[in-house]
């Protein structure tokens, strides 16, 4: 929509209908009619005869499964927790024993270096 007061812009005209309301009326009849013939005529055709007769299977096998006695599932589970054969070399193991102080992280290499260019959690390699 235009405000202009000097008739600088003409108005635009709209564009005629394609169907008078007449014949748009016709046409809702038909395709409604049509979509009618359509859902009372399609479940007589072959094909869709022969799919209800696959699903009627189906559901008769199901029917039939469902009479069977359900399976039976068996959860087998190790007795208990087994020793080691050798010791864990780490503390954590069922025995809860120290390391040997040969195999201990020296406490400086623990604790970090704090050398320029070096963070605090820089490791160092065994060697």
């Amino acid at each position: 929509m235009y405000f202009d007061f000097e008739d600088g812009h003409p108005d635009l005209e709209r564009v005629p209908s394609a169907f008078t309301p007449r014949e748009g009326a016709m046409a809702s009849v038909i395709v409604h009619l049509s979509a009618l013939l359509l859902l009372v005529l399609l479940p007589k055709l072959p094909y869709f005869q022969r799919l209800a007769a696959e699903k009627a299977a189906a559901q008769a096998k199901l029917a039939e499964l469902q009479k069977q006695p359900p399976t039976r599932f068996v959860f087998v589970q190790p007795r208990v927790e087994f020793m080691p054969k050798r010791p864990p070399r780490t503390p954590t193991g069922i025995t809860r024993q120290p390391l040997p102080l040969s195999l201990r992280v020296p406490q400086a290499a623990r604790r970090g270096s704090f050398h320029p260019g070096r963070g605090k959690w820089h490791v160092y390699p065994f060697g």
